[in-house]
């Protein structure tokens, strides 16, 4: 057995039982997900390991409790999410210092971070705007704050200007060098809104991390899963998150990709089934998905700074390639900004 999931043995024999197989799932950039094939269960199930001191973990069982009595409410939210198991009353379970979930893996079903098939994505859009459409029924006060200022772009700002001011000095050159140009170039496009923000927009309980890849297919459906970041936000960032990573065909960490026109046109089709521009203007959804971008690129540069202590990294420059990517695709991404028409 490998030794750096050493720790996730004794916590699954005694919350499941005996096992047979286990094979670590590589998805995502924070927490750990594995596929477990129980001796108990003839289906597989998924564990997912949460990552110490980035969530409240409080206000993720108190989240996950809310949302399950939505779930059993509604019928079309009962369709696209899976259910998470409770053990002892409880989503959650802690065993010597970590925290983990489960739920069912879903038979023929798989994830993609990148992808040229449209009726994926087509599939992925309709689910979110399913999702969207309950979700805006439902107030968000409800809910708690898992992350704190989760998508606050000011703060995002300020915590890479603190990073910076402190970093290991060949940190520090390398991005002078690579990210400094392009990220100050967005900034001055991207000023005015981030000053304002939020100004003018609702808040609903979001999903807040619906990038492609926490989306099980299948041939016939959507699953939207991992709710680990459901809490109050505007829609901008499920939008916006959504657009810019089904956009391309290539996985985020590749260093260069063109945007498949084919797979916005899917998606935008898939989306139609929610009136977005009764929330957000036009012009803000037309620029989330490189705002998105933006934002994110600024927390792997704070996170390349800070010697990479947010993110799994595979090696030293991760984390700066990875910043170095995402302004790349933010400004590709306002290039073709009249695509994204709701």
């Amino acid at each position: 057995m490998n030794s750096d999931i050493g720790y996730l043995l004794k916590p699954l024999e005694q919350f499941f039982g005996q096992f047979s197989k286990i094979r670590k799932i590589p998805i995502g950039n924070i927490n750990e997900s594995f596929l477990v094939t129980l001796q108990t269960k003839e289906e597989p199930i998924v564990i997912q390991r949460i990552k110490p001191g980035i969530f409240n973990l409080s206000a993720l069982e108190a989240n996950l409790k809310r949302f399950d009595v939505l779930r059993r409410q509604s019928e079309a939210l009962r369709e696209i999410t899976p259910f998470y198991y409770k053990l002892k009353g409880n989503f959650i379970f802690k065993f010597r210092g970590n925290a983990f979930k489960a739920a069912p893996a879903i038979k023929a079903a798989k994830t993609v971070q990148a992808t040229s098939n449209q009726e994926m994505v087509f599939l992925a859009a309709k689910t979110l705007s399913i999702f969207h459409k309950e979700m805006t029924k439902v107030s968000p006060r409800g809910f708690k704050v898992v992350l704190r200022n989760f998508f606050n772009p000011k703060l995002r700002l300020l915590q890479l200007k603190k990073a910076y001011q402190n970093p290991l000095q060949s940190r520090k050159e390398l991005f002078l060098e690579k990210i400094s140009p392009d990220l100050d170039c967005l900034l001055s496009y991207f000023k005015t809104f981030i000053e304002n923000y939020p100004d003018g927009l609702r808040f609903f309980c979001c999903h807040n991390d619906t990038k492609l890849e926490n989306f099980l297919i299948t041939r016939k459906m959507a699953y939207l899963i991992d709710l680990d970041c459901l809490q109050p936000n505007t829609l901008l960032l499920d939008i916006g998150d959504f657009l810019r990573t089904a956009s391309f065909d290539k996985k985020e960490d590749q260093p260069y990709a063109e945007p498949i026109n084919l797979n916005i046109k899917a998606v935008i089709e898939g989306l139609k089934g929610f009136g977005y521009r009764n929330f957000i203007p036009q012009t803000l959804i037309q620029v989330a998905p490189a705002l998105v971008s933006f934002i994110l690129a600024v927390r792997f540069a704070t996170d390349f700074l800070s010697n990479d202590v947010y993110f799994k990294v595979k090696h030293p420059l991760h984390n700066l390639e990875r910043a170095e990517t995402q302004l790349k695709r933010a400004k590709i991404l306002l290039k073709i900004k009249n695509l994204f028409k709701l």
